[in-house]
């Protein structure tokens, strides 16, 4: 008697919490992901449009870093949905994070980073420039010293 009281409550326990629960709580990212230009292999920065017929079309960058591992970069792909790119203190880019990036070589090397995601091609193309062509600020430093 006393055991079919106990799962009569516990059925109607998870009926009452399972409604609740029903309704899942949007993923909330408080802080983007904030990468320094330094760890950026500037060499592999491709920029590239979508595939889908989609206007404006949206444009995308690959951007691989020069260190860090699958795990690393995975475990920041899914606890953050926006990316700032920054020289120092400087902000270069700031913009959506599409997701994980692979690149491999010829030779069987492979380079982790970003697919980040612009509203357009132009500004996914103005964004490659600016991260191509912006001096580091390290290398600046030691070039000064020389």
């Amino acid at each position: 008697m006393k055991v079919s009281t106990i799962f009569k409550a516990i059925g109607f326990g998870c009926l009452l919490g399972g409604g609740y629960a029903s309704h899942a709580q949007p993923r909330v990212y408080p802080r983007p992901i904030v990468v320094q230009l330094a760890d950026v292999d500037r060499y592999h920065l491709y920029v590239h449009r979508d595939r889908r017929p989609v206007k404006p079309p949206t444009g995308y960058i690959s951007l691989f870093f020069k260190t860090f591992d699958k795990s690393k970069v995975h475990e920041m792909v899914i606890s953050h949905n926006w990316v700032c790119v920054m020289d120092g203190q400087k902000l270069l880019v700031e913009c959506g994070l599409a997701g994980p990036a692979e690149y491999g070589d010829a030779d069987g090397n492979s380079m982790y980073g970003f697919l980040l995601r612009f509203s357009c091609t132009e500004d996914a193309k103005k964004a490659g420039a600016i991260l191509k062509l912006e001096p580091d600020s390290k290398e600046a430093n030691s070039k000064r010293e020389r």
